[in-house]
């Protein structure tokens, strides 16, 4: 909650939707209520309706009711369970840095998880019996395809405004889905799809690729998808010839001849390719050739400001530890990455990483990935478009004068 702390806003975008399309008698879901910031703009604007939280448990839910009672709010009822496609019980991976971020995966698993409950909201919907639903906000990293697979009986009775988050990369890191199903459940339940763009209101979205450049101007999204065309929205790309113009000069922007000003990298379709094994003396300095391949429709670019795309390196031992503090997105040493200059969408390009040995003899494993600055390795999402390169290590030999 970084920018709440600087800003006093979290999500504003989204803030501004809840204020205009809540009524004081709305029911709302605050699926994913985290802390509860959005949970009390939604409670605000509903006097009196109501707004159910949903955050399973660990510190999230602890600060949730906090924020809660310290807000005098009576219209908020907080359901600590996880909102799948099954009901039943589920492991809650909980991040252990504090920082209240939480995720059920298919694929990632953190060394502190948590047995927690878990609903459709069909169920829940039966043992609740609300009057209405008026709308459901979903953030919960990834699993927003999972609720709403367990929403249909609340959908079709209701027929809700929904909001949820669209991050490709967490989604392709943490579930065995690609991000374009969520897309389309959202197409499936309403033609009326909009992304909520930060600092540029409402879009409605006219396809995938649309929705694939916006991605990668902004990083991640919030989708909006209304079973009937909204009079009002944020913003004023409401109606579809804007929504087409706004395709088209984003196309325009991101091509094979001239990249973008910025954009961030969303895809995992890039391979990077080096020597398999390599031998060094200690002290010695590596100079090793990576040919990098993008098979994505975006550019790769270490001019973008503030944001960046390297080729970066990390060492590891045989065992797949970490050898020293391995260099984070957004504190980037200059000695662990090499700028890559400029690679086009299907473009290739090799570039030579110079790199010193580790300080200590012995077998590593050197890993090569994609890395954006403030942004992630994109081989941490999909390990092989990464390269590894086994690394012998041997003390000094004395030289021939000694």
């Amino acid at each position: 909650m970084k920018m709440v702390a600087e800003h006093g806003v979290f999500e504003p975008e989204v803030m501004a939707v809840l204020n205009e399309l809540l009524t004081p008698e709305s029911v709302a879901l605050d699926i994913g209520a985290n802390i509860g910031v959005l949970t009390l703009v939604m409670a605000r604007a509903t006097p009196r309706g109501t707004v159910y939280a949903f955050e399973p448990g660990g510190e999230a839910s602890h600060y949730l009711r906090l924020n809660i009672d310290a807000n005098a709010l009576d219209n908020v009822v907080v359901e600590e369970t996880a909102v799948l496609d099954v009901t039943g019980r589920t492991s809650l991976e909980v991040a252990p840095d504090g920082s209240a971020w939480s995720f059920v995966s298919e694929n990632l698993h953190s060394a502190c998880p948590q047995d927690v409950a878990a609903t459709r909201l069909d169920d829940w919907m039966q043992t609740r019996k609300p009057g209405r639903v008026d709308l459901m906000k979903l953030d919960i990293e990834s699993c927003e395809l999972r609720a709403l697979t367990g929403a249909h009986a609340l959908l079709a009775r209701f027929r809700p405004i929904v909001i949820a988050e669209y991050n490709p990369l967490i989604f392709r890191q943490l579930q065995d889905r690609p991000p374009a199903a969520l897309y389309r459940a959202l197409r499936r339940y309403s033609r009326f799809v909009y992304a909520l763009l930060p600092g540029s209101g409402a879009v409605r979205v006219v396809s995938q690729r649309h929705l694939d450049l916006m991605v990668s101007r902004h990083g991640l999204l919030n989708l909006l998808a209304s079973p009937r065309r909204l009079a009002k929205v944020a913003g004023e790309n409401r109606n579809l010839p804007r929504s087409v113009r706004h395709f088209v000069s984003l196309a325009r922007q991101h091509n094979r001849r001239v990249h973008p000003d910025l954009a961030w990298f969303t895809s995992t379709d890039v391979r990077l390719a080096a020597p398999t094994t390599v031998t060094a003396q200690l002290g010695d300095t590596l100079h090793v050739d990576v040919d990098i391949t993008n098979n994505s429709p975006f550019w790769l670019s270490s001019e973008y400001p503030a944001i960046p795309i390297y080729c970066g390196h990390r060492w590891f031992t045989k065992a797949g530890a970490p050898v020293g503090d391995h260099p984070h997105p957004h504190a980037l040493p200059a000695a662990a990455v090499t700028s890559l200059g400029e690679i086009p969408p299907g473009g290739r390009k090799r570039v030579t990483c110079r790199l010193a040995a580790p300080a200590e003899s012995g077998a590593y494993v050197l890993r090569f990935g994609i890395v954006q600055t403030q942004y992630l390795w994109i081989d941490d999402i999909e390990p092989a478009s990464g390269a590894r390169v086994d690394v012998e290590v041997t003390e000094r030999e004395p030289s021939a004068s000694a």
